[in-house]
């Protein structure tokens, strides 16, 4: 799991534990046993709740509605935990939406520290949703940097072909260029005519003096078709763009030349 996937899993897990609170108190206002959170509501708003009999009728009011938020808030918290479409993604986001706007029309009537820190909490989660390795997760390729990395990591650095593609591509005077890539020994004992020699275990990180130019069409080839991949593989990596590899002598049909 990478950085993005701790963090979410951090504010999937700030969710849960206010959907458990939520969910909760909202039962426990519903039943009447408990008043509202003073820390919550202004002084000028529970100065309009006289007596205690209003308070604890608008107190099972607002249970109700802190439940639906506490399902909400464990919807939220399964949306990051889970993270794999846009959907989940925008629900996530609405919500801690909501819960800063709610918050902060909180704060008009009552500046206090326990709803600054939530105000906080849901800032730090908005940052985290907002960034594109977070993005990522929930788009997939969709997109985002991180998809569009991942795409290109995985692409195929070469292209695999047919012999009988490979027989084709031979004849065109596109200047392209056949490559052994097996041991002297092995190319010396039988190979495809006009074929250079360019041993696998010869190929690192610079340009075998051999293939001078990366955008000549390049035919590789080996014994089975194993070193073949392995060569094609890292001649594409060092940035030739026309790499084409089709496989092992021990397949050819064609004319060998000795």
């Amino acid at each position: 799991m990478d950085v993005y996937g701790v963090l979410r899993v951090l504010c999937g897990a700030f969710y849960g534990v206010l959907c458990v609170f939520s969910v909760v108190t909202g039962l426990i206002y519903m039943s009447g046993r408990r008043a509202l959170n003073p820390l919550e509501l202004s002084d000028a708003f529970v100065a309009k709740l006289a007596t205690e009999e209003k308070k604890r009728a608008f107190a099972k009011r607002m249970g109700l509605v802190t439940f639906v938020v506490g399902i909400v808030q464990g919807l939220t918290a399964f949306s990051l935990f889970r993270a794999d479409s846009p959907a989940l993604y925008w629900i996530a986001l609405g919500f801690t939406l909501f819960s800063i706007a709610s918050v902060a029309f909180k704060l008009k009537g009552k500046v206090s520290a326990f709803p600054l820190v939530k105000l906080a909490a849901y800032l730090a989660i908005l940052a985290v949703l907002l960034l594109g390795g977070t993005r990522a997760a929930f788009f997939g390729e969709e997109g985002t940097y991180a998809g569009q990395e991942a795409e290109a990591a995985v692409a195929p650095t070469y292209e695999q072909i047919d012999q009988e593609t490979a027989r084709e591509m031979m004849v065109r005077a596109d200047g392209h260029v056949v490559v052994d890539v097996r041991r002297q020994d092995e190319y010396d004992a039988g190979h495809i005519p006009g074929a250079i020699l360019v041993p696998n275990e010869t190929i690192g990180e610079e340009m075998p003096e051999a293939l001078p130019d990366l955008e000549q069409v390049i035919l590789v080839y080996c014994r089975s078709g194993n070193r073949s991949k392995q060569a094609a593989e890292k001649l594409a990596d060092i940035g030739y763009s026309n790499v084409y590899e089709f496989g092992g002598i021990i397949d050819w049909t064609g004319e060998i030349e000795y």
